[in-house]
């Protein structure tokens, strides 16, 4: 036998034994390089806007009840007392 093919041998057992030692990152850094690049195609999922049928019931106004009873300034005189309740500026004694 040649010396060459004895380092030769040498120089590929090693090469394969350090491989198996190595293969278990390697794997788990490509994994998580593809799901990197996975995330980067998003895609939109509220591409098309479809309608249905029902669009819930229609708007009313607020002062338009059985409380205020179509009557818009007592509903916002009623709003404008309730704000002044909680404002802490009208609260705090002088």
């Amino acid at each position: 036998m040649n010396t060459c093919d004895l380092s030769r041998q040498h120089v590929i057992a090693t090469m394969r034994r350090s491989l198996h030692s190595v293969t278990p990152y390697l794997a788990a850094i490509a994994l998580s390089m593809g799901l990197a690049l996975a995330g980067c195609g998003h895609q939109d999922s509220a591409a098309e806007k479809t309608t249905a049928s029902y669009q819930g019931k229609p708007d009313t106004e607020p002062w338009n009840n059985n409380r205020w009873h179509d009557n818009r300034e007592t509903w916002e005189r009623a709003i404008t007392a309730r704000e002044q309740g909680q404002n802490e500026y009208v609260r705090i004694p002088q």
